[in-house]
Formats: structure tokens, C-alpha cells, sequence
């Protein structure tokens, strides 16, 4: 899904949450600090339905991508990222 362009509310994280779209305590979909259980509700941020059939929703697998500086990863993370 694209953002629609009705809000600005793409990303928001916590130490709690990891979430997308939507407005704090109806985002788009939320996952748990665990990665154990999340929450969905449509969203005008993408245009999107719930992507489950309840709220609550327990997670079976989970793929996260994050995008690095490379030449700088050692030095902000102590992690060789080469």
C-alpha cells in the first residue's frame, strides 16, 4: 500500500511498539516489544483494511528489514556489518 497523503503518520516506535499508519491506539498495525502479538485497524495513512480478523492478532512469524550506513554501522553500533 501507498501513503494516501490524508496524514503524515507513517512510522512510530517506542521501546514498547513498533507500528504504521493510522493514530496512536488505532495504528495501522502495531507489534508488541516481544514480537509476540499486534494490533490492526484500517487507516487512512495507506488506505488500508485490518489486516487481521480480530484486533488482537497473535504473530506466527515476523520479517523485519532496516536500512544502514554501512561505513558508519562499527562505529555506531560496535557491529561489523561487512
Amino acid at each position: 500500500y501507498r501513503c494516501t497523503g490524508e496524514d503524515n503518520h507513517v512510522m512510530y516506535s517506542t521501546p514498547q511498539l513498533l507500528a504504521m499508519g493510522g493514530k496512536l491506539n488505532y495504528f495501522g498495525i502495531q507489534i508488541d516489544e516481544e514480537l509476540v502479538s499486534g494490533k490492526s485497524h484500517s487507516c487512512v495513512t495507506f488506505g488500508t483494511p485490518r489486516f487481521s480478523n480480530e484486533e488482537v492478532f497473535k504473530i506466527d512469524s515476523v520479517q523485519l528489514w532496516g536500512l544502514i550506513d554501512v561505513p558508519n554501522t562499527k562505529f555506531l553500533f560496535n557491529i561489523d556489518s561487512d
